[in-house]
């Protein structure tokens, strides 16, 4: 039998591998999202607060024969800034001891 990737899922030996793309606010205060696991199940995935891209979530049994489901998240910048949000967050990067260089 020959199994392959169906997207969004990638096979990775028993495992199988998902992408989940976290805008700025989600990957800084956490929350939870919700996912349909590759059985069709509705997962609820609970992102930590302050949580770095490329951080990999594992949920044990939901993979391939008794594989896992693991799910990767990814970070999505925000392409441009009004200039109140660029307010806002500049006084939230010096609140937090965050270093920049002020343009």
């Amino acid at each position: 039998m020959v199994l392959e990737d169906d997207p969004p899922f990638r096979l990775k030996g028993d495992d199988i591998e998902t992408v989940m793309t976290l805008n700025l606010a989600e990957a800084v205060l956490g929350g939870k999202r919700s996912l349909t696991d590759p059985a069709g199940k509705e997962l609820i995935v609970e992102i930590p607060e302050c949580t770095p891209p490329g951080t990999v979530l594992r949920f044990p049994k939901r993979g391939l024969g008794g594989g896992d489901l693991l799910v990767r998240l990814e970070l999505e910048f925000p392409r441009s800034l009004t200039p109140e949000a660029r307010l806002l967050f500049a006084r939230f990067a010096k609140k937090a001891g965050l270093h920049f260089q002020e343009s």
